[in-house]
């Protein structure tokens, strides 16, 4: 009868295939980006972790769906002073919303997308595009004036530090 010994070279090359066997399944999108950066982090790999994951197409061809993305947002940015990417169901995104509420912002100059209303392969490419913009793909995404300050705890620690009032009142949102 074979024993198996565990040795080093036995959990390298485990480690490697699992590694190899994500990084593939990873440009499928057949898994999340972030379990594909958790794996990357939990093996102390953070500066390659950095360098692949942090830009979803590092090796992969701009994809029709980025394009589209890409447009999709900088339309909402350039025709809205304020814009949120959110999701109807996310507590932080009900309190950046619950923030912005008390300025009364005219309709015109406010835009709300609900990501989770959307067609989802079209949410996952915003959502993918947001990554590359924000440097997270998480919601909610706060722009005012077409730059990013932040998610809901950030949109809030900005109101309760009365700068959030002095960025819109700079950006001449009524």
């Amino acid at each position: 009868m074979k024993t198996f010994r565990i040795t080093l070279s036995n959990i390298c090359f485990a480690v490697c295939g699992l590694m190899v066997g994500i990084f593939f399944f990873g440009f499928l999108r057949e898994y999340p980006k972030s379990l594909f950066r958790q794996v990357y982090r939990i093996l102390g790999l953070t500066g390659l972790s950095d360098t692949v994951t942090h830009s979803p197409a590092a090796f992969v061809p701009e994809q029709p769906e980025m394009d589209e993305a890409r447009a999709f947002v900088e339309k909402k940015l350039k025709e809205h002073k304020v814009v949120v990417f959110s999701k109807t169901y996310c507590p932080y995104c009900k309190k950046a919303k619950g923030v912005l509420a008390k300025y009364n912002i005219a309709p015109e100059e406010l835009d709300i997308t609900e990501l989770d209303k959307m067609d989802s392969g079209k949410a996952e490419s915003v959502q993918d595009y947001m990554e590359t913009l924000t440097g997270a793909r998480s919601v909610p995404r706060v722009f005012i004036d077409g730059k990013f300050i932040g998610g809901g705890d950030d949109t809030e620690r900005l109101d309760k530090s009365g700068k959030l009032k002095d960025i819109l009142d700079t950006a001449g949102v009524r």
